[in-house]
């Protein structure tokens, strides 16, 4: 199975208010490369409307895949303590489209920004009658909650609240089911202790091809009200979410420590399928096919040649030896680091077994350590210090670390105390 997704943000804009130019943005995220320092920078600013520029109250304003957000005053004003880093900001609010742009705590303005929001046409093929909803529409949910929230112990704890945002079509095409929303989409991860709000960008589940390509912003909101002994249980909770994921491998890979955290890593190569023959083989049986008259001869070309052209021209084999990190992560003079795989990377985490909604048993003993296997599809990739990396599309996943979805993701400034590279 794999993961990914695209989106092209409306063409919004913003203003620094120093006098740069005016930029017009075009965007896709899931997991945004966000670089995380010590100390504290005030990210400010106003939200106003593009044509008359008039203050917009209310919008919210926050640092994608993080707990930082905020909401502008009723003068369409925002300040926000940040840490060091680069960050990707998204400001929205209903009836606007929302805007996706970059800072850098290095060169924030000091001045501060204008952010111009562009009211939103009203789309007739969005009309929904929110009374009527078929038993299509229930079905069809179910299986957005299933690939998009999961199956895990934390997907049967976490709610979609306001699941009437949802507008789901699988008339179009029958093998695939496209999701949008009209609205933030609000979800209460009840395990973990956040309420999410979710910018979904795309959803698109092809059940003919096997692939889920989901993307969006999400706004992470701890609740600060809770007893001591909810707060433990959800730190323990934090933890198992976050040990195993994407976010700890690539940090490990990044500190160099993936070995001490539990990472073991093999190649697997694509090969030619030796059960496949040639195209060419295949081609001159057809031919051979339209003037052999000998019964045996053509059921020969038929059942040996011709009936395996539909088997995948290509196999995966699994070198058994570990690889070692250096063959696959390299380093400059500048300290950045840099992901390079080739053919495909077989990822096993052996500190934790595989969840039980994973392989169906509730026995322990019959679980085993968790595998993922990664496809890099860009040619380089840089690591951040955050376990987040330079594109978000650049990688595929299969496996556990596919199987887990959004009521298992973390927020990328969380780090549980006892990690080694906390304070580094």
């Amino acid at each position: 199975m794999a993961v990914d997704s695209q989106r092209r943000n409306s063409p919004s804009s913003f203003w620094n208010l120093n006098g740069m130019s005016k930029e017009i943005l075009l965007s896709f995220i899931l997991f945004f490369c966000v670089g995380f320092a010590m100390g504290q920078h005030k990210f400010y600013g106003r939200v106003v409307e593009a044509n008359t520029m008039e203050p917009i109250p209310y919008a919210t304003i926050f640092l994608t895949n993080t707990t930082y957000g905020v909401a502008a005053n009723l003068d369409g004003e925002f300040e926000l303590e940040i840490p060091s880093g680069n960050y990707e900001v998204i400001a929205r609010l209903l009836g606007y489209e929302p805007i996706t742009f970059a800072i850098n705590t290095s060169n924030l303005a000091p001045n501060g920004y204008r952010i111009e929001l562009i009211p939103v046409e009203k789309d007739l093929e969005l009309v929904e009658v929110e009374e009527e909803r078929d038993p299509i529409w229930y079905r069809n949910l179910a299986r957005f909650k299933q690939h998009f929230i999961g199956l895990s112990e934390n997907a049967e704890k976490t709610t979609i609240l306001n699941e009437q945002v949802l507008l789901m079509d699988s008339e179009t095409d029958p093998d695939v089911l496209q999701v949008k929303a009209k609205d933030m989409i609000q979800i209460q991860n009840e395990n973990l202790g956040y309420q999410i709000e979710y910018l979904l960008s795309q959803f698109t589940l092809n059940t003919k091809e096997g692939k889920i390509l989901y993307g969006g912003n999400p706004l992470f909101i701890s609740d600060s009200t809770a007893t001591g002994s909810q707060q433990k249980r959800w730190e323990k909770n934090r933890k198992e979410a976050y040990y195993g994921s994407i976010q700890h491998l690539m940090q490990s890979l990044y500190y160099d420590k993936s070995e001490e955290e539990g990472y073991e890593f093999r190649l697997i190569r694509e090969i030619p399928n030796p059960e496949r023959p040639t195209d060419e083989e295949i081609a001159l049986a057809k031919e051979l096919l339209k003037t052999e008259s000998d019964k045996d001869k053509r059921d020969s070309l038929i059942t040996n040649l011709i009936m395996k052209e539909p088997l995948s021209p290509t196999v995966r084999q699994l070198i058994n030896q570990p690889l070692e990190p250096e063959n696959f992560v390299s380093r400059d003079s500048l300290g950045r680091v840099f992901l390079q795989i080739e053919d495909f990377l077989q990822v096993t985490y052996t500190r934790e077994k595989e969840s039980k909604n994973f392989t169906g048993s509730a026995y322990v003993s019959q679980r085993g350590a968790q595998v993922s296997i990664i496809d890099q599809i860009t040619e380089t990739l840089e690591i951040y210090v955050n376990g987040s990396y330079s594109d978000t599309f650049g990688l595929m996943f299969e496996g556990y670390m596919a199987w887990e979805k959004v009521a298992d993701l973390m927020p990328l400034d969380y780090l549980p105390e006892e990690v080694s590279w906390k304070d580094q």
